[in-house]
């Protein structure tokens, strides 16, 4: 095999690898895009895609351990950055809590 050759193959190789994080990327990119766009839209506690979730899990367990934990979507999650990961757990915590407080007002 000629150096020309290898650098030829080399060129292949992080050129795949290139497309394939950017693949990557634009993944993230729409999931977190998408995860935004559904927590903001809601109105009241009420209307907030968590409501039946978390209504759900404190009827079956008042005094669940880790509540956050449990309501946390890994797809979206898991493709955050850390400073991304940081703000999706407080703005989770805060849908909770208003939620909580909603549920046990009623």
């Amino acid at each position: 095999m000629t150096f020309k050759n290898l650098a030829k193959r080399a060129k292949n190789r992080l050129q795949a690898a290139s497309e394939t994080k950017e693949k990557t990327t634009s993944r993230a990119l729409s999931v977190r895009a998408s995860y935004y766009i559904s927590a903001g839209k809601t109105k009241t506690a009420q209307h907030d895609p968590l409501y039946p979730k978390i209504k759900k899990m404190l009827e079956t367990n008042p005094d669940i351990f880790s509540p956050i934990g449990k309501l946390i979507d890994h797809s979206v999650f898991d493709h955050l950055s850390n400073d991304e990961k940081d703000k999706y757990l407080l703005d989770l915590t805060k849908r909770y809590h208003l939620i909580k407080a909603e549920i046990q007002n009623v």
